[in-house]
């Protein structure tokens, strides 16, 4: 697997949304899909990905041989910046089963988190740790780097898949990264219709409550001290997985005023 290390830009110093962009996808749905493995890994080398770098193997015991899972219990999601360090980790533990799915969300979901260069994503790791039909222990590590190219879009589709999942679900990124991406309008939801009879003549006497706005990102992200840069993978088999943090919570849903129609 070459180090990371060759894969670092020349500079830091680009103008962000014209010269470094975050074409990759902003919001994540991964399902398990437990007849895949690695290599190879389903996405095409190309102007959106760089590389790819994907390995299933024994966690621990060198000497299991049945490396197909059947449950996977702990998945680590990581970004990397443009210096290969670690920009966020989430763990999300459970018992998934083939089929299951999960999310994520992109550290540059919000601008607020991106604050030079440095904090575009270059690079998304997924750790999982599952069980084989005997309860054995093996692990699928893979690396999916960007070129952060300001023209090319999408840099990832559904259907794809990396290791033991394939991409289902895949949200845009926000235009001020990806001049490509296309532009997404807020979403909407009604809360509430009160309907009243007429009295004498009818006056359309109907009140509809304003449709409050979701937020779907977090409104603060925690900062991580940054990792070693210039990992690579394991070339033995691993014996550990860094541990996840806590993720943020999203801000609440504040409704719009009621505001009644004229009789």
């Amino acid at each position: 697997f070459g180090l990371l290390l060759a894969l670092l830009p020349a500079t830091t110093g680009q103008e962000i949304g014209t010269e470094l962009c975050s074409c990759s996808p902003n919001t994540y749905e991964f399902v398990l899909d437990f007849s895949l493995t690695c290599p190879p890994v389903n996405i095409t080398l190309g102007d959106a990905v760089q590389a790819t770098s994907c390995l299933v193997s024994p966690f621990g015991d060198p000497d299991i041989e049945d490396l197909v899972p059947v449950e996977v219990q702990s998945i680590d999601i990581l970004e990397l910046g443009q210096d290969l360090r670690v920009l966020v980790q989430e763990n999300i533990e459970g018992s998934f089963a083939d089929g299951d799915s999960f999310q994520y969300t992109s550290v540059a979901s919000d601008p607020e988190n991106i604050d030079s260069a440095i904090s575009i994503p270059r690079a998304l790791q997924l750790n999982l740790v599952g069980a084989n039909v005997n309860g054995e222990p093996i692990i699928n590590v893979y690396i999916i780097t960007f070129t952060n190219d300001c023209g090319t879009y999408p840099v990832l589709t559904e259907g794809q898949s990396a290791g033991w999942t394939r991409f289902s679900n895949l949200g845009p990124p926000l235009r001020e990264y990806c001049p490509l991406a296309p532009t997404v309008l807020p979403t909407t939801t009604p809360s509430e219709i009160e309907t009243e009879s007429p009295t004498d003549a009818p006056s359309g006497g109907m009140n509809t409550t304003a449709p409050s706005a979701v937020s779907s990102f977090p409104s603060d992200m925690p900062s991580f001290a940054p990792s070693a840069a210039g990992s690579e993978f394991p070339s033995d088999t691993p014996s550990s997985i860094p541990t996840g943090f806590p993720t943020a919570t999203a801000a609440p849903v504040t409704a719009a005023p009621v505001t009644e129609a004229p009789v």
